[in-house]
């Protein structure tokens, strides 16, 4: 059974012909942020059963309940991977569009849908002063986010360049597993009162991949290294405090979280 569920993170994560990561990497990844959960409900099982079969006087009974909470924490685990992809996007405090921005943002949609293969995704913008851009699912629909400090903020060319990154980051399948990391993350901020303090390895890796499949779509790698760099000259770059930004943020143009250098991305982009 969990064999099944660390099977499904190989699909759909080719970008540009080049792997998102490597599929042991991937599966160890899933476990290592899913296995907590599964543990939590393995004890309370394990506890629940041992005080059923004490209760009835059967023999070994902490033997028996030992499969009864291995199997329950299989179980959740597996529950929890297919019904956590998705990112309930009213957590953020939610604004209108400005109608020339909504405008322009469908057409960009529209023509690089087309181009990417995506048929239907949404937009939103969200209350934060500091210029952003991620994606997430929000139920059956993948959902492109805008800070209401990046509307209005890039070019032409910069925004086309953005909104190519995060269809990407939908088309490979990323979006739907940071979705998913990002309710462990809220799950796992329940019972440690705070929120995760650095990037995984492959959240990393995949912000990298993500500017170069973005730029295979342009075909235009200055625009997004101008974005970028138009980003890095702001003097502090500081996500939003509140939660929602905090346990999403892997999903983001730039993470609210150390591990991921703008220098480094703009430089690789420029050899492009």
């Amino acid at each position: 059974m969990l064999l099944l569920v660390l099977t499904n993170l190989d699909k759909g994560t080719a970008w540009a012909g080049r792997p998102l990561l490597e599929p042991s990497k991937r599966r160890i990844e899933a476990l290592s942020a899913f296995w907590p959960l599964g543990l939590i409900f393995s004890v309370i099982a394990y506890l629940a059963s041992y005080l059923v079969t004490s209760t009835l006087k059967l023999s070994f009974a902490s033997i028996i309940a030992i499969p009864v909470g291995l199997a329950v924490g299989l179980i959740a685990i597996e529950v929890l991977y297919i019904s956590c992809a998705r990112f309930a996007i009213n957590r953020f405090r939610l604004l209108t569009p400005e109608p020339h921005f909504a405008s322009r943002l469908e057409s960009l949609l529209d023509s690089l849908g087309v181009t990417v293969g995506i048929n239907q995704v949404s937009f939103a913008v969200v209350d934060s002063d500091f210029p952003n851009v991620g994606s997430l699912y929000n139920g059956k629909m993948p959902t492109i986010i805008f800070t209401s400090g990046a509307v209005g903020f890039f070019n032409r060319v910069e925004l086309e360049a953005v909104v190519a990154r995060e269809l990407m980051r939908i088309k490979s399948g990323v979006c739907q597993f940071e979705a998913r990391l990002a309710y462990v993350n809220g799950m796992v901020g329940l019972f440690s009162g705070g929120s995760p303090k650095k990037l995984s390895a492959g959240s990393v890796a995949r912000v990298a991949l993500a500017d170069i499949s973005g730029v295979s779509v342009t075909r235009y790698p200055p625009a997004l290294a101008s974005a970028l760099s138009r980003l890095n000259d702001i003097e502090s770059l500081g996500q939003s405090s509140s939660k929602p930004f905090k346990v999403t943020a892997a999903s983001w143009l730039v993470p609210g979280l150390p591990g991921i250098s703008l220098d480094e991305r703009i430089a690789e982009l420029k050899q492009l």
